[in-house]
């Protein structure tokens, strides 16, 4: 880790400022390459070894083996990423963002204005290549502060060479008659193993106060050490709500969809009965890598959705829309509009929460800002087309959307059919791949239920959700308030709020940690120098706090203001 901070910060004793996103190397992205050797992603109810950058075990602690302190052998100092590059991480990062959320567009245009629409995915677009930058810059600030931590927790979760000690502390009694010798050695390496059990005992009890469950996520990581238990606990519960809220958006979309089909049983509150019978057992099933293959079928399906869309947006209305948009149509019309399109907006952008998890995956992690760049413009010209594209071509037999886009297709024909039973059945797939996340959160603080022999329980608790979410979106039927709500709550919190949060956390600690350090150089020349630099760092860093501070200001009011105004317009859709 020393010889990494040498190479990233220049020579001994000079301090830089903090490093931009172009300028962090594949060893500083390695902030928890110390962590845990059990750090683990939980899919389908099975632990899976993760091997990634910010969280793997060294040689010398799998091994049992001492590490060497010579510089120049690279590989005790290499780190093994992902196979991704640039571009594939960007198209990763895309596919992710153009999910169901999509077929909300148009509403969301129109209840924003065309103009503003262009102008707010711009916006929008450069808020998240921020937010991701400043993530990024928590890792580098983590590794810093708390990179011996990390280390020695690692350490004492492989004692293997605490046995080798007690050898040492009685072999100055080997002179010693031979029976005399091996009651007194044994008694002596008794004592020792248990004062030795005892104080390896205290010393791992101090590091789990001090560091974050096993098992816990790498953004997750980074709000424990930035806000303590405090912020791992909020963060958890924003990612439940928000993964909740896309469930029940999802059982939404299938109700509404087979509605519209022959497959429907004719009543909602059956059509989603059958969606739990479907969904829960799901759940409960040991490996769900098989439903994570329908990614691609899900985007080729929606791909096919707004083709058909578009022809028959022209077949009915050939181009007579662009003629018949003024300059109201340009602008939010109230309040509520411009909510609704803020909510649905920032719910269709997913760059920020997975921000470390790309980055993981990434061959060199020093792109990661250039592939989310590129994401966010194939993001953001994507939803001008759709959400612009679509509200106009329908302008003159749709002058407003209230719902979702595949609600205007005709009922009759046999291809919308077919797209509604194909988006309802990719849906229905897709929804325990987000609930079991969900169930192990719950699980995790569930401590006093031994769910380990007692699976009844964790069966309990998954069927329980899916009824849950069910039994709330046919309360609200409306999918595409939902995904405004959860939008304005939840992605806020975690893309524009958390971030700034996080970052001023860990960066005022950083100059609580420097003030009032100086180093002593041979000279007065070198001293100026070295406190001219401090002084530049320093201005650097406050410049940051503010900017910080502005963005989550802002961030914190839009999601107050949006949050309420959705919930009133959800509950008044209800």
């Amino acid at each position: 880790a020393l010889h990494a901070m040498k190479s990233a910060h220049g020579r001994r004793g000079e301090e830089l400022p903090l490093l931009s996103s172009t300028e962090i190397s594949s060893d500083d992205v390695d902030v928890f390459s110390a962590a845990s050797s059990a750090d683990t992603i939980r899919i389908g109810n099975k632990n899976e070894q993760q091997a990634h950058p910010l969280k793997r075990p060294t040689a010398a602690a799998t091994n049992g083996t001492a590490p060497t302190n010579d510089d120049n052998n690279t590989n005790s100092e290499h780190h093994h990423h992902g196979t991704g590059t640039v571009l594939e991480t960007a198209l990763n990062s895309a596919k992710t963002c153009l999910g169901t959320g999509t077929l909300a567009l148009p509403y969301a245009a129109s209840q924003g204005g065309y103009l503003f629409n262009v102008l707010g995915l711009i916006l929008i677009s450069l808020w998240n290549l921020w937010s991701v930058n400043r993530l990024i810059h928590c890792g580098e600030l983590v590794r810093e502060l708390y990179g011996a931590q990390i280390q020695n927790h690692q350490h004492q979760q492989h004692p293997q060479g605490h046995h080798a000690r007690h050898e040492s502390r009685t072999s100055r009694h080997r002179r010693t008659g031979s029976s005399m010798r091996k009651l007194f050695r044994g008694m002596i390496t008794d004592a020792n193993i248990i004062d030795d059990e005892v104080q390896w005992s205290e010393e791992n009890v101090l590091a789990e106060h001090h560091c974050p469950p096993e098992g816990t996520s790498t953004y997750g990581r980074v709000a424990w050490y930035a806000l303590g238990p405090i912020g791992l606990h909020i963060m958890d519960v924003a990612l439940l709500v928000l993964l909740l809220g896309v469930v029940v958006a999802y059982e939404d979309a299938i109700i509404s969809f087979v509605s519209l089909t022959p497959v429907t049983t004719g009543s909602a509150a059956l059509d989603s009965l059958a969606t739990v019978l479907i969904i829960a057992p799901l759940t409960c099933v040991e490996d769900l890598h098989f439903l994570s293959k329908t990614s691609a079928l899900g985007i080729f399906i929606i791909f096919i959705s707004f083709a058909v869309i578009f022809a028959s947006g022209l077949i009915e209305n050939r181009l007579s829309g662009i003629w018949d948009v003024s300059w109201d149509d340009m602008w939010p019309n109230s309040l509520t509009g411009a909510c609704n399109w803020f909510g649905v907006t920032v719910f269709g952008f997913g760059a920020v929460p997975i921000t470390f998890n790309l980055m993981e995956s990434m061959q060199d992690p020093r792109g990661m800002p250039r592939a989310t760049e590129i994401a966010l413009w194939i993001v953001g010209c994507t939803y001008a087309i759709i959400g612009n594209g679509i509200g106009i071509l329908f302008k003159p037999s749709v002058p407003e959307f209230k719902s979702d886009v595949l609600q205007e297709l005709p009922d009759s024909s046999w291809i919308p059919t077919m797209i509604r039973v194909s988006m309802s059945l990719v849906l229905t797939i897709t929804a325990p791949i987000l609930l079991v996340p969900c169930a192990e959160i719950i699980e995790g603080k569930l401590r006093m239920v031994d769910l380990e022999h007692k699976p009844q329980y964790r069966i309990l608790i998954r069927f329980g959700m899916c009824f849950f979410c069910a039994s709330v979106a046919f309360i609200i039927p409306s999918f595409v308030h939902i995904i405004s709500f959860i939008g304005a709550f939840c992605v806020v919190l975690t893309s524009f709020v958390f971030p700034p949060l996080l970052h001023l956390a860990l960066l005022r600690k950083k100059m609580s940690e420097t003030e009032g350090v100086r180093l002593f150089k041979r000279s007065d020349k070198e001293l100026g120098r070295f406190a001219k630099k401090q002084d530049e760092t320093e201005r650097y860093w406050r410049r940051t706090l503010q900017v910080d501070a502005v963005l989550l200001l802002l961030g914190t009011i839009l999601s107050l203001l949006a949050s309420v105004v959705t919930f009133l317009d959800l509950i008044r859709a209800s």
